[in-house]
């Protein structure tokens, strides 16, 4: 394998989380068409250590628009806000519950545009390096089919 520098391991990590948000863009529940303009309306759940790398990851993106903080941390909404604020603009809504981020249909969150809310998950846990995209099933039930809409390299190790 080879060895890997930080700045290279960023750079794959950014491209990463961007191919995520790009997958959640155009709904069909928005019922916007997506055009080169415009803007991908998301929402970051969990704003502690890897949440806030999101923070700052697509608060810095032009066409991006954080809209909700989700934590149930609330003492963390200020802060957060603030870095938002700072570098994208505006100032998200914060929320402890996530279905009321869910129920905005403003939100790009139907990658299939089949009408339902998908999740889209980036981040290292454990075995599941990447970006994976949960399709909802909708009324028929049954298990959440998963994708992996980007698979991270391995995460280095440095001496």
């Amino acid at each position: 394998m080879a060895r890997s520098n930080r700045r290279d391991f960023l750079k794959r990590t950014v491209a990463g989380s961007t191919l995520a948000a790009f997958a959640l863009y155009g709904t069909k529940a928005s019922g916007r068409v997506p055009g080169a303009n415009d803007r991908v309306r998301i929402a970051v759940a969990g704003i502690h250590g890897r949440g806030q790398t999101h923070i700052t990851g697509f608060g810095g993106m032009e066409d991006v628009e954080i809209a909700y903080l989700v934590d149930p941390d609330s003492r963390l909404f200020v802060s957060r806000s603030d870095i938002v604020k700072r570098l994208a603009g505006n100032k998200p809504t914060c929320v402890q519950d996530i279905r009321r981020a869910l129920d905005d249909k403003s939100l790009d969150m139907d990658v299939n545009r089949d009408g339902l809310v998908d999740v889209v998950n980036s981040g290292y846990q454990s075995d599941i390096a990447g970006s994976l995209w949960y399709e909802n099933p909708g009324r028929r039930g049954g298990v959440w089919k998963v994708h992996r809409v980007h698979a991270s390299p391995p995460i280095p190790r440095f001496p």
